[in-house]
């Protein structure tokens, strides 16, 4: 299961859920792929964490309605808990880096960094 299909799979069962795709990938073929699998916006590394702030600004001021708080959504071995903040995969929690140790818009450095392997 790659990031496409968990795109179209959240996007079949949430259809109100925002999903922004973060990626490394910058042919045209690819961006037409994520907005064509559910995506509502596609951002290619590396980018400013200002850019990605403003964007999603921009997309919750388009969201009218308060959704109820969502039910953990399951795909395959993958559980997304929004409302908990936590992903599991195979039973185990998926850790983040630590909010402190991200950028920040204060922070020295606003640039996403690819990841290791990735171009």
């Amino acid at each position: 299961m790659d990031g496409l299909d968990i795109a179209r799979a959240l996007r079949a069962r949430r259809p109100d859920l925002l999903i922004i795709i973060l990626t490394a990938r910058t042919d045209d073929i690819d961006v037409i792929a994520g907005l064509d699998a559910g995506a509502d916006d596609y951002l290619v590394k590396p980018f400013s964490l200002s850019v990605l702030l403003a964007r999603l600004r921009a997309h919750l001021r388009r969201r009218t309605v308060a959704a109820p708080p969502p039910e953990p959504v399951h795909l395959a071995d993958l559980v997304l808990d929004v409302s908990a903040r936590r992903c599991m995969l195979h039973d185990e929690e998926v850790r983040s880096v630590p909010r402190s140790s991200t950028c920040s818009p204060s922070s020295p450095s606003t640039r996403a960094r690819p990841s290791p392997g990735r171009p």
